[in-house]
């Protein structure tokens, strides 16, 4: 989120130094002219908000195949985290709600097929 702002503020910094400018009566033959001087470059500060990462090799229960799982050391405590920690919690709860309710709404079915039968 932090490097989208930074990209943003650099777009808009270069676009505000490169406005056009109304153009001349007359040019002077290349000949002529000064070279140009370069624009000058607004200098913004880079803030990292992320954790360093660790990777570690662990094997899942019974499985034989070893995978890497790499993980950010700490807890990230911004809003924008926890929202999203909590939007995902929601949606798994949400999940699991519909999974149990088609479950029993198969084993009515089924309930309903072998009553039928006698």
């Amino acid at each position: 989120m932090a490097s989208l702002a930074a990209c943003l503020a650099l777009a808009v910094a270069y676009a505000e130094d490169t406005a056009p400018s109304p153009p001349a009566a007359k040019t002077p033959p290349r000949s002529a002219r000064k070279p140009a001087e370069p624009a000058k470059i607004r200098e913004m500060p880079l803030v990292f908000r992320t954790q360093p990462t660790e990777c570690h090799h662990y094997r899942p229960t019974g499985s034989h195949i070893a995978a890497v799982r790499c993980d950010t050391n700490g807890a990230d405590d911004s809003p924008h985290a926890r929202a999203a920690q909590q939007l995902a919690k929601n949606d798994v709860e949400e999940m699991r709600r519909q999974q149990l309710a088609r479950e029993l709404l198969r084993q009515q079915a089924l309930s309903n097929a072998i009553n039928r039968g006698r």
